[in-house]
């Protein structure tokens, strides 16, 4: 919230590169698909995911689809 400027200017570049803000929204290319990733964290780096929740949390603003999973070190490598 403190930092609009900034995400109006997201907003802006990802218009300029063919996202937009559907009415449900999320953020779709002209396909109609949804601005989706995930993000893949090791068990047990919970400084990480504490910080990562802030930045879930500022992508969902601008209609991202996150998703953070955590596994244990042998799947994560």
């Amino acid at each position: 919230e403190r930092n609009r400027a900034n995400v109006g200017l997201a907003l802006q570049r990802l218009g300029e590169a063919g996202w937009t803000v559907a009415d449900d929204g999320v953020l779709r290319n002209a396909a109609g698909e949804p601005f989706a990733f995930e993000i893949l964290l090791e068990n047990g780096s919970s400084e990480v995911a504490a910080i990562l929740d802030i930045y879930v949390q500022s992508l969902d603003r601008l209609g991202m689809q996150v998703t953070v999973t955590s596994v244990d070190s042998a799947q994560y490598k």
